[in-house]
């Protein structure tokens, strides 16, 4: 009889090999390699911004690199180009003098505008001469507001137009202030009678008759006895007058 264990022994064989194939294939399958790629920073960039394109997943065995604005490869489109033995950028026909490519492969876009909307195509030149391109899309839009700068402008003008009226004001309250002070002092200081005359109201019956003729007669109030003005001037600006007498009108005979 065969030993019980045979059977096992030949039911061992089909998952041996089949682990063996599985190993055979992994190892023999090639390496999948990642693609080049472009990312713009920031995706969307407002006018005059600065924009980074940034490349991603660069072949290996790099001689170097070349920009163009557009779909596709054309010389006559070139940006600029970048060797890495030397480390210089070389200006094309498309070059602005805003575009800077960095060791990386990576282009540096400064103050992109309105104009600058579109495709833009990176060649990465290998050394065997396979060479491989990526092209991505730059979106530009257009600012809603204004700039910092303008905002800082139009602030500090609104601040001295403020600082202005406000020294205005200020100047115009103190003369209208001093003004009014200086008609206070003249009243304060205005003399109440004449230095040179002295006034006085006397009843008119309390006057010989010789000095109440020819002498207007005030009468203020009802009721009250009328009152004349007399004048008493000052004994130098008095001069001598002949006193005029009116004769009495005599007794008929």
């Amino acid at each position: 009889m065969e030993p019980p264990s045979a059977p096992a022994r030949r039911g061992r064989v089909p998952w041996q090999g089949l682990l063996l194939a599985v190993s055979l294939l992994t190892f023999w399958s090639p390496l999948t390699t990642a693609q080049l790629a472009l990312e713009f920073m920031p995706s969307n960039a407002a006018e005059w911004e600065d924009v980074l394109f940034l490349a991603h997943n660069l072949p290996e065995d790099l001689a170097g690199y070349a920009w163009f604005k557009g779909g596709r490869v054309d010389s006559k489109r070139q940006i600029a180009s970048y060797k890495i033995d030397t480390g210089v950028n070389n200006p094309g026909p498309a070059y602005s003098g805003r575009e800077t490519i960095y060791p990386n492969g990576s282009l540096l876009f400064q103050k992109v505008t309105l104009e600058d909307t579109g495709y833009y195509t990176l060649q990465a030149i290998k050394t065997n001469f396979h060479n491989e391109e990526v092209t991505g899309q730059l979106r530009v839009y257009r600012r809603s507001g204004l700039s910092d700068g303008a905002i800082a402008g139009i602030v500090i003008g609104v601040l001295a137009g403020i600082a202005l009226i406000a020294a205005l004001v200020y100047f115009l309250c103190m003369i209208k202030s001093g003004g009014v002070s200086d008609q206070r002092d003249l009243t304060d200081h205005k003399p109440s009678a004449s230095s040179h005359s002295k006034e006085s109201w006397i009843p008119k019956y309390s006057l010989p008759s010789e000095f109440v003729e020819g002498i207007s007669i005030s009468q203020p109030h009802v009721g009250v006895s009328p009152h004349i003005l007399l004048t008493t001037k000052d004994p130098a600006e008095t001069q001598p007058r002949e006193r005029l007498t009116r004769p009495r009108p005599g007794r008929p005979k």
